[in-house]
């Protein structure tokens, strides 16, 4: 088996193993990718097993071009963010963020986002505002 890596840093596979009580997998081959578009295209030819944020492998799997061998998902404290200094705050930034959230609240992603568990919704601070 390849265990295929979005990046050098292999925590995709970390955080999984360790989520899943999973120690270690002996014995497997591993493949670094420069990009999670790579890797993404790597497992949809078969060259492995990939790691990845569930939405992007939602088409993939509907389509039938890839499979989700195993009903366990890791959370892995991640999260996308938008934040800048609040000095910032213009109406072309709110407009952005108008504009962001109606396309994740239109598309796939934010099905995905909340079934993982993930709301958006703004929060203030001293340093910004910051999209979660």
């Amino acid at each position: 088996m390849t265990l295929l890596h979005a990046t050098a840093s292999r925590h995709e596979w970390q955080t999984w193993l360790r989520g899943t009580g999973v120690p270690d997998l002996p014995g497997a081959r591993e493949q670094l990718f420069d990009t999670v578009d790579m890797c993404v295209q790597s497992t949809e030819r078969g060259l492995g097993v990939a790691i990845a944020d569930a939405a992007l492998f939602t088409d993939l799997i509907a389509s039938g071009k890839v499979v989700k061998p195993f009903d366990i998902e890791v959370d892995s404290g991640k999260g996308y963010f938008l934040t800048y200094p609040p000095q910032r705050e213009q109406r072309s930034i709110r407009l952005f963020e108008e504009w962001m959230l109606a396309v994740l609240r239109g598309v796939k992603m934010a099905k995905v986002f909340r079934k993982a568990g993930f709301t958006l919704s703004f929060v203030g601070g001293r340093r910004g505002r910051c999209l979660i």
